[in-house]
C-alpha cells in the first residue's frame, strides 16, 4: 500500500505523520522507514508540508514527501529510490542537498498516476457521512478518481445545474474513458447522486474492481439479498436509537427517565450489532470475510459517535 510521510522541518528535528498503516519510527534527526533514515531541513525557520494527492493511497508503492527550498515537494516512488541518510549526529547541509537532489532525479522517472475514471464531488469540510461512504467504497474498489470539493454554504451554480438535488455526494462517471464498446449511451459521461445509488452504479460500471458493494438478491436484482437487507435494517435501527440518545441529552424538555430509556435502547442496538458481527461466518466484516457496502455505510457513523 502506498504511504506518504509528510515531513515537517523544525530546525534539524524531523517529525512525521502517516496516512496509512506502514511500519515507521521517528528518530532524533529523521524518520526511519524500511531500515533507513530520511532526514531533511529547510533554509528558513518556516514550516513546510508535503502535498497530498487524492489518489495516493491506492498505489502499491509508497511516497516520501520531503521539503526543499520554497516548499518544493520531493517524492520517491519506491523504497529503493529513497534518499537514505543515517547519522548519529545531524546531517550536513551538503548531505541533505545531495539526498534531496537524488530524490528529485528519481522522481522524474516516477510513473504517472492512472487516469481518473470518475470524479467525486464532496463537501469541503470532509465531514458529510454520505460522502465518506462513497469515498470508502472507491478506496476499497480501487477505482482511480479525482475529487472536486463543493462548498455547502455557497454551492456553485454549475453544481446546482448539474445535480438536481444540489446535495453531495455526486459522482461523474467518465464512461468515455473506460468503455470501448459500440453502445454510445455507455460511452457517455453521466452523473449519479445519492450514496446508495452511487454504490450501485460503481458495481455496475466496474464489476471487476474490488468487491461487490451492494449484495443483491439472486432472483431479483432490484432487491437486496436477505442477509444484506437484514444488515441494512439493523443499521437503520441502530442509527435511529443512537441519534435519539444523542439528541435526548441536549433536549431540556426530556426527563431523566426518558434519557435513560434512550440510552438503554441504544446500548441494546449496539449489543445486537456485536452479536451479528460475532455470528458473521468467516469474519471480520458484517457479512463475513468480504467487505461490502454495508461496512462503508456504517463506518462514518461509528467515526462520529467515537
Amino acid at each position: 500500500m502506498k504511504m506518504r510521510v509528510i515531513v515537517r522541518v523544525l530546525g534539524l528535528v524531523v517529525a512525521s505523520q502517516t496516512l496509512l498503516l506502514q511500519p515507521f519510527a521517528v528518530t532524533g534527526f529523521g524518520v526511519a522507514v524500511g531500515g533507513g533514515v530520511i532526514a531533511s531541513s529547510s533554509s528558513s525557520s518556516s514550516s513546510y508540508f508535503g502535498r497530498r494527492s487524492s489518489n495516493s493511497r491506492s498505489s502499491k508503492s509508497f511516497t516520501i514527501g520531503a521539503v526543499a527550498s520554497a516548499g518544493e515537494t520531493i517524492e520517491c516512488s519506491s523504497a529503493s529510490s529513497l534518499p537514505v541518510v543515517s547519522h548519529d549526529v545531524p546531517p550536513s547541509w551538503d548531505e541533505l542537498s545531495n539526498a534531496l537532489a537524488k530524490a528529485l532525479a528519481d522522481n522524474k522517472n516516477e510513473q504517472e498516476e492512472p487516469t481518473a475514471l470518475l470524479t467525486l464531488f464532496r463537501d469541503t469540510n470532509a465531514w458529510c457521512p454520505f460522502c465518506e461512504r462513497v469515498w470508502v467504497a472507491l478506496r476499497v474498489k480501487g477505482i482511480p478518481y479525482k475529487e472536486q470539493l463543493v462548498s455547502l454554504q455557497n454551492k456553485p451554480e454549475w453544481y446546482k445545474a448539474m445535480v438536481p438535488t444540489t446535495l453531495v455526494p455526486a459522482v461523474l462517471f467518465h464512461g468515455d474513458l473506460y468503455n470501448n464498446n459500440s453502445d454510445e449511451k455507455r460511452n457517455e459521461r453521466k452523473i449519479v447522486w445519492e450514496s446508495l445509488d452511487v454504490m450501485k452504479a460503481l458495481d455496475k460500471e466496474f464489476p471487476n474492481h474490488g468487491p461487490q458493494l451492494l449484495i443483491m438478491d439472486d432472483d431479483n436484482n432490484d432487491e437486496y439479498s436477505p442477509a444484506f437487507k437484514q444488515a441494512m435494517e439493523l443499521a437503520d435501527s441502530m442509527n435511529s436509537a443512537g441519534f435519539a440518545f444523542i439528541y435526548s441529552s441536549r433536549n431540556e424538555t426530556i426527563s431523566d427517565a426518558e434519557q435513560e430509556t434512550s440510552k438503554q435502547n441504544f446500548v441494546q442496538e449496539l449489543d445486537n450489532l456485536d452479536e451479528a458481527l460475532a455470528n458473521a461466518v468467516g469474519g471480520p466484516f458484517r457479512l463475513g470475510k468480504d467487505f461490502t457496502g454495508f461496512d462503508a455505510i456504517i463506518l462514518p457513523t461509528f467515526e462520529r459517535w467515537g
